[in-house]
């Protein structure tokens, strides 16, 4: 078990991780005569996150493009490597082992293309399909609307919208498990510690922040996914109007 000082360092190695990601981006877009606008930190979700600005390469061909988009990926890998040799030569065993892990959970993570990281990016230039989350969103709308007519059911298009749909759907599904899970866990809370002071702990407020963060996360991106679908629809339906 990591004592919580090691916790914290590996946190802070991970974050100089993320950072060699991006420095792969940018590596990658000076290669090709693409100068980077920055590299920033912000936050994804709830999650701090550094990024690459590299718009510019969507002036070079799909082939270097998707050369930039790995290239972060690239230099994980790398550091893998280099990690997998300390660990091997018995160097700081503990922490090698951890950040192998936690680096080898980030790039399984950065190849989701249900997510705006390097996956997402690879698959909407592998295909050429630009906008990628906003198309897919109307796209199984439209397919609702003219099904099965005009539904090309093997386009990139049709296959990434059916399993992003299906992705996010169990992602909500275990948001709401957790949800029902929590306000159960805060009703026993209630009942045994009648909120006392003495039993506010820690733990008790990280949960709480997490279990706030979820709630607002998910009333964000129903709200969102809400507007899109009434805008997108009255647009749909203005259109086949125009056409009778």
């Amino acid at each position: 078990m990591l004592s919580f000082g090691s916790l914290v360092i590996i946190y802070g190695l991970f974050i100089l991780i993320i950072l060699f990601h991006e420095i792969g981006h940018a590596t990658a877009s000076y290669k090709f005569s693409i100068t980077p606008k920055e590299i920033g930190f912000g936050f994804y979700f709830i999650f701090p996150v550094f990024y690459t600005d590299v718009t510019n390469i969507w002036r070079l061909s799909k082939r270097r493009r998707n050369v930039v988009n790995v290239a972060g990926i690239y230099f994980q890998l790398l550091l893998n490597v280099i990690l997998i040799l300390l660990y091997h030569f018995n160097f700081f065993k503990v922490f090698s082992f951890t950040l192998i892990l936690v680096n080898s959970i980030s790039i399984f993570t950065s190849l989701i293309p249900f997510f705006r990281y390097d996956g997402y990016w690879l698959f909407s230039d592998y295909f050429d399909i630009p906008n990628l989350q906003v198309k897919a969103k109307g796209y199984i709308l439209k397919s609702l609307l003219r099904f099965p007519k005009k539904v090309s059911w093997s386009s990139p298009l049709f296959i990434y919208s059916l399993l992003n749909l299906l992705f996010w759907a169990y992602v909500y599904f275990s948001i709401w498990q957790y949800i029902t899970s929590s306000l159960l866990n805060l009703n026993y809370f209630i009942a045994t510690n009648i909120l006392s002071l003495s039993a506010i702990s820690l733990k008790g407020i990280v949960n709480s922040a997490i279990f706030l963060s979820v709630i607002y996360l998910l009333l964000l991106q129903i709200i969102n996914t809400s507007k899109f679908l009434y805008y997108e629809s009255g647009r749909i339906f203005r259109k086949k109007r125009a056409v009778n």
